[in-house]
């Protein structure tokens, strides 16, 4: 499933940001645009890409009403932090 393989796919990246400094720390701003789409581990590899992943610039665009994956495999719940779709 397209899901799982994401899922499984971002949680080996961030092990790999959580052992590896040099790959941390790059960024002093990150935008996330489509988040709908993206797993939730993904969100935590984009905040250690930040130089300050506590106060560094983190910006957030998504639908929750828009899904891009077309096979009609919808990829789960918008994150907790991120306000529903009204």
């Amino acid at each position: 499933m397209l899901v799982i393989a994401e899922e499984l796919h971002g949680e080996r990246l961030l092990a790999r940001l959580r052992g590896d400094a040099g790959l941390r720390s790059r960024y002093d701003a990150v935008l996330i645009d489509e988040a709908q789409d993206w797993p939730c581990s993904w969100f935590q590899c984009a905040r250690l890409a930040l130089k300050e992943p506590e106060t560094g610039d983190l910006m957030i665009v998504g639908d929750g009403t828009n899904r891009c994956i077309a096979s009609g495999i919808s990829p789960g719940p918008m994150p907790a932090f991120m306000p529903a779709a009204a």
